[in-house]
């Protein structure tokens, strides 16, 4: 039905056009993946490890699979773990050390000089 609506020729062409479209859809997801934090994965309910092995697997052992595997990333995955990352710089960042002349108490928390007499 496809070969009498397309021909032969048609079909071929479809074939070429469809396998870098979609292996650059599967490079496209698992770049993005892979440049995610892994802890926006993981509050998003995700895996950032299975994502990227899905679209690098499917791009290289399945073809157009790998396309539509990056099309779901890209459109339902991929907006879920922006939803959760938080502002570069912030998430993974180290507090600033306290003032000087601060100390560190028992209970975990930093007081100024005054409440040290």
């Amino acid at each position: 039905m496809t070969a009498e609506i397309f021909g032969l020729d048609g079909l071929i062409i479809l074939f070429i056009l469809l396998v870098p479209v979609s292996f650059g859809l599967a490079l496209w997801a698992s770049i993005d993946a892979a440049t995610r934090p892994d802890e926006a994965f993981r509050r998003a309910g995700q895996s950032k490890v299975l994502w990227i092995i899905l679209s690098i697997g499917g791009a290289f052992l399945l073809g157009p699979v790998g396309g539509v595997l990056g099309i779901v990333y890209l459109a339902a995955i991929r907006p879920k773990v922006k939803e959760h990352q938080e502002v570069p710089g912030q998430f993974y960042a180290t507090p600033p050390p306290p003032p000087p002349g601060w100390w560190l108490a028992s209970d975990g928390r930093w007081y100024p000089p005054e409440s040290a007499h």
